[in-house]
C-alpha cells in the first residue's frame, strides 16, 4: 500500500486523486513482482504524470492507445535515459486493464479466429502467432472484414506495398503471414483455396551464404565470461551451454520447463517448431550448470519455465532475452563474431559436429531438421572435404610464359606410316 512508501501527508494527497483508488493496489502489485522501493515510487510518479497528461490532452487514461501516445510525446533523451521511469505508466495501464470500467481493445473477429486456428489446428508456437497477427490485422484493415470481396490483385498489391519498405527477410515474413491467413480462410470455407497463389514469391538465392559460426576456442571464452556466482552469471552460463552443446534455438531455451529435464535418465525434452518433441542427451557440464542455477540462483517464483528474469518484473524470459545473453557474453569476452544472436551458437555446434566426423543425418537429428537439404547447408563449411571432391581448375598460361612452338605440318608419308591397314573381308 501507499503507506509503506510515503508519509501520511503524502498518502492522503495521493488517495485524493481520481486515480488514487488504483494506486494502493498498484504498489502492492509492483512489490509482488519484485520491484524495489525506489522503483515503486518511480512507477507511481510516472503514473501520476501520465494521468495529468491525459487530462490536459482530453484523452481517456484507461486505454493502451493513450499510453503509447504519451510515450511518443516524451523527448527521446527521456525515453533513452529513464527507461525504467517511463515504463511506469505502461505498467499502471496494464494493471488497471482488468477493471470493468476499462475501455476494451479488441481485434477483428477474423484475426481472433485466425490466432486460435494457428494454435489449435496448425500447431504453431505462440511466438509465430505473435509475429503473424499484426500483419493479419493490417490485412483486414486494408481489404475489409468480408473475405468474399478479396481479390488477387488487391492481395498482391498489399503484399508488395509492405515488402517494398523493408529487406528480404521482412518481405518473406509478410508473404508467409498473408499466405497463412488465406489458408485459414480457405480451411473455414470463406475463400477459394487457390487464392493463396496470388501472394507473390519473394526472390532469394536459397542457402547462398555460409553458416555464421565461431571456433570452439571462442565458445570457451564466452563460457568463461559467465563464470561468476551471481544470479545472472549462473543463468547465462546455463543458457550458453544449452545453445552451444545441444544446438537449441532461442525459443527452445525460453520455453524450457522444469518438467522437461529428466535427471534420472540424463536427458532433456525439446519442443521445437510445430511442437515436435524430441529427447536429447544431457551432457554433464550442461546438467551441472542447470542444477547450479536451479538450486542457488533461480528466484522463487511460481512458473513452470526454467529460466526467469533477474530484474523486476519477475517472470519467464523471452527468446529476445536469450539472444541478449549471447550478445552480452560476446561483449564481455571480446570475441569478434559475425553475428550476435542465439543462432550463432546453433551454427557453431553444427559445424563442430561436422568437423568431428558426424554425418549430415546425425547432425540433422540433433538440430531437428525436417529435411536433409536443410542440414546440407553446413557441408559448405567443411573446406577440407570439399577440396577432395573438387575437380582441378584448368591451367591458363600467364602472359609472361612463352607460347610453345607450333607443331610441324603433317606430311603424307607420315600419315601412311601411322595408318593401320584396312581389314580384309571374305565373301560369304
Amino acid at each position: 500500500m501507499l503507506d509503506d512508501y510515503y508519509l501520511a501527508v503524502h498518502v492522503s494527497c495521493l488517495r485524493s486523486l481520481p486515480i488514487g483508488p488504483q494506486l494502493d493496489g498498484f504498489t502492492d502489485h509492483l512489490a509482488a513482482d519484485g520491484f524495489s522501493a525506489n522503483s515503486v515510487r518511480a512507477s507511481v510518479r510516472a503514473a501520476i504524470l501520465y494521468w495529468m497528461w491525459c487530462r490536459k490532452q482530453g484523452r481517456p487514461w484507461r486505454v493502451h492507445e493513450s499510453a503509447v501516445a504519451y510515450r511518443t510525446s516524451l523527448a527521446p533523451r527521456v525515453r533513452r535515459r529513464r527507461a525504467a521511469f517511463v515504463g511506469g505508466h505502461e505498467r499502471f495501464v496494464r494493471f488497471v486493464v482488468g477493471d470493468s470500467t476499462v475501455e476494451p481493445i479488441t481485434e477483428p473477429t477474423l484475426v481472433l479466429e485466425f490466432g486460435r486456428w494457428m494454435l489449435d489446428v496448425r500447431g504453431t508456437t505462440l511466438s509465430t502467432v505473435a509475429v503473424y497477427r499484426p500483419f493479419a490485422v493490417r490485412f483486414v484493415e486494408k481489404l475489409g472484414e468480408d473475405p468474399r470481396r478479396y481479390g488477387a490483385g488487391a492481395i498482391r498489391e498489399f503484399v508488395m506495398q509492405l515488402a517494398a519498405k523493408h529487406g528480404i527477410a521482412h518481405a518473406k515474413t509478410v508473404a508467409g503471414a498473408v499466405r497463412m491467413f488465406l489458408a485459414f480462410l480457405a480451411s473455414t470455407g470463406r475463400v477459394d483455396a487457390m487464392l493463396s497463389h496470388a501472394v507473390p514469391t519473394i526472390a532469394e538465392w536459397k542457402k547462398s551464404g555460409i553458416p555464421r559460426h565461431i571456433p570452439p576456442q571462442q565458445v570457451e571464452l564466452l563460457l568463461a565470461a559467465c563464470a561468476g556466482e551471481s544470479q545472472m552469471d549462473r543463468r547465462d552460463r546455463a543458457i550458453l551451454l544449452l545453445l552451444a552443446r545441444l544446438a537449441m534455438r532461442a525459443g527452445d531455451v525460453s520455453g524450457l520447463r522444469r518438467a522437461d529435464i529428466d535427471w534420472a535418465e540424463g536427458r532433456i525434452r525439446v519442443s521445437g517448431k510445430s511442437r515436435r518433441e524430441v529427447w536429447l542427451p544431457l551432457p554433464q557440464d550442461v546438467g551441472d550448470a542447470l542444477a547450479a542455477y536451479l538450486l542457488h540462483a533461480r528466484p522463487a517464483i511460481d512458473t513452470p519455465q526454467v529460466f526467469v528474469t533477474t530484474r523486476a518484473p519477475m517472470g519467464p524470459i523471452s527468446r529476445w532475452i536469450v539472444s541478449q545473453v549471447v550478445s552480452r557474453a560476446l561483449r564481455r569476452s571480446g570475441v569478434d563474431a559475425p553475428s550476435h544472436g542465439a543462432h550463432l551458437l546453433r551454427h557453431t555446434a553444427a559445424v563442430a559436429m561436422l568437423k568431428q566426423g558426424a554425418n549430415l543425418v546425425q547432425i540433422g537429428s540433433v538440430l531437428r531438421h525436417k529435411s536433409i537439404e536443410t542440414t546440407a547447408h553446413y557441408a559448405k563449411v567443411d573446406a577440407d572435404s570439399l577440396a577432395e571432391v573438387a575437380l582441378p581448375w584448368p591451367r591458363i598460361p600467364s602472359v609472361s610464359e612463352p607460347e610453345p612452338p607450333p607443331a610441324p605440318p603433317l606430311r603424307v608419308d607420315d600419315v601412311r606410316r601411322i595408318a593401320q591397314p584396312w581389314p580384309e573381308v571374305t565373301a560369304c
